[in-house]
């Protein structure tokens, strides 16, 4: 039977990284990278929507990326394998697992937007379990959720080594550099892979309309900001399970109303994890299992 048959990666993520019952795209590893660069492809079904559209078939693609180190003004690491979205979730990946989405994109290939932080973290436990993967987060939401409920919300990080995830700041700078030296997906300059205002003109374009990075990713610099995972605490007393919702949440690579200069591999800022905008979207990752 094929691996598709069953809406899951848990064969791919579990299987040695050499073989996996993907889609068999290997690909020539850049220089600095360890692993071969093969791509999973994810069935999902868009459910009917409220205008009449039917509901649509669509795909989630992943890639395999390698542990490393990349330098540019600082190090940015990934300490182990993970399968990458190839682009930040869209509309129609955002509606097959949690439903209906309020925001400004009305296509199922634009990204999704206006999503807060916790939206992002609940996205990355329903892809959990439709994969048959155990969370990377424990969620506790009170039933109404308002300004007054929200310190109520409890989002522990469980470990970075399993389930569906955001990436940390450090492993999105180090994906989107891709083992290059240029702060622009991996260039030293500008190029029509980067989606800011200059090239989306003040629209919000679909996924994966300009070129790639060489790992194969696309929109790493430019139209959405995408939400990412807080680094960890390395405190022995506190562990991975630090986590209230933080204060603040790190959102990384610029968007599609932002300059060039604000567009770059390395751009990190801090933003209110409630706060929603028409320029913040997210990518996820799925930790790879050391094999022996």
């Amino acid at each position: 039977t094929a691996w598709w048959s069953r809406p899951s990666l848990a064969k791919a993520i579990s299987a040695s990284l050499g073989a996996h019952p993907l889609s068999n795209k290997a690909l020539s590893a850049p220089q600095g990278a360890h692993l071969p660069l093969s791509e999973a492809r994810l069935p999902l079904t868009r459910p009917p929507l409220k205008n009449g559209s039917p509901a649509r078939e669509l795909t989630m693609s992943f890639r395999l990326t390698p542990p490393g180190l990349s330098r540019l003004n600082a190090s940015y690491e990934s300490g182990r394998a993970l399968w990458v979205s190839l682009t930040a979730v869209t509309r129609g990946q955002w509606m097959a697992l949690m439903g209906a989405h309020e925001g400004m994109a009305t296509r199922d290939e634009q990204p999704v937007e206006s999503v807060r932080w916790p939206d992002a973290v609940q996205f990355c436990n329903a892809l959990s379990d439709h994969l048959g993967q155990p969370h990377a987060y424990e969620l506790s939401l009170p039933s109404q959720l308002t300004e007054d409920t929200q310190q109520a919300t409890l989002v522990k990080l469980l470990s970075l080594d399993q389930g569906v995830r955001l990436p940390t700041p450090s492993e999105w700078a180090y994906l989107s550099l891709a083992s290059q030296r240029g702060p622009y997906a991996g260039e030293p300059t500008p190029h029509e892979g980067v989606q800011g205002v200059g090239r989306t003109g003040a629209q919000l374009v679909e996924v994966a309309t300009g070129p790639s990075n060489a790992w194969g990713l696309y929109d790493t610099c430019g139209l959405v900001w995408e939400w990412a995972q807080p680094e960890p605490s390395h405190s022995p007393q506190e562990g991975l399970k630090e986590g209230l919702i933080p204060s603040s949440a790190p959102i990384c690579g610029g968007g599609w109303l932002d300059d060039d200069e604000l567009c770059r591999a390395t751009q990190l800022r801090a933003r209110d994890p409630w706060e929603r905008s028409v320029e913040q979207g997210f990518r996820v990752v799925i930790p790879v299992k050391a094999h022996p």
